[in-house]
């Protein structure tokens, strides 16, 4: 039994030595099933504390501020399976959201939220990375929302357009090789 436990101990740390990101914190797990016992390795991305800000003022008939904050949730509910030199690693990875508040003439106008479920029946490993404010038109605010594969290149992103009543709708989705035309 000691010698199990000490055999688990030194494989939990380096296991944590061989991580390639700093403070990600990997757990082992022990699941015994029809007799056999498992184990399972966990990484854990690290709290994040930084918010990304993009403030655009829009001049037409009325003025317009618009006003995107996007911040983890810091909830490790992105849960992803990855392949290193040890084995198979499950990566307890955070989603992000894009918080939009635009004021008109300097009174609260539309609040709305960004996230992953525009990509729904997509990849479903894409996390919600960001957004940027791309025009205005139709009485609609139109925006350009990133999603990614984490520890990845694969990426993804979608034109959507926000509504008077804050409500948003996908309107295009944009393949990778446009977006590098741009």
């Amino acid at each position: 039994m000691k010698k199990e436990l000490f055999a688990l101990a030194i494989l939990s740390l380096l296991s944590f030595s061989c991580s390639t990101k700093e403070n990600v914190e990997v757990e082992d797990t022990q699941i015994t099933s029809n007799s056999k016992a498992v184990t399972e390795r966990h990484e854990y991305w690290p709290l994040e504390n930084e918010m990304t800000r993009e403030d655009t003022i829009l001049r037409l008939d009325d003025q317009y501020h618009i006003s995107m904050i996007t911040h983890s949730l810091n909830d490790s509910s992105a849960v992803y399976t990855m392949t290193d030199d040890m084995g198979e690693i499950i990566v307890h990875a955070h989603n992000r959201e894009t918080t939009i508040e635009i004021l008109k003439n300097q009174k609260p106008f539309i609040k709305t939220v960004l996230n992953r479920n525009i990509f729904s029946g997509r990849d479903k490993e894409l996390r919600h990375s960001g957004a940027s404010f791309l025009r205005y038109g139709n009485g609609e605010f139109h925006f350009v929302v990133d999603a990614c594969v984490p520890d990845s290149d694969v990426c993804d992103a979608a034109e959507v357009a926000v509504d008077q009543k804050g409500q948003v709708r996908v309107i295009r989705y944009i393949e990778q090789e446009e977006e590098t035309e741009d």
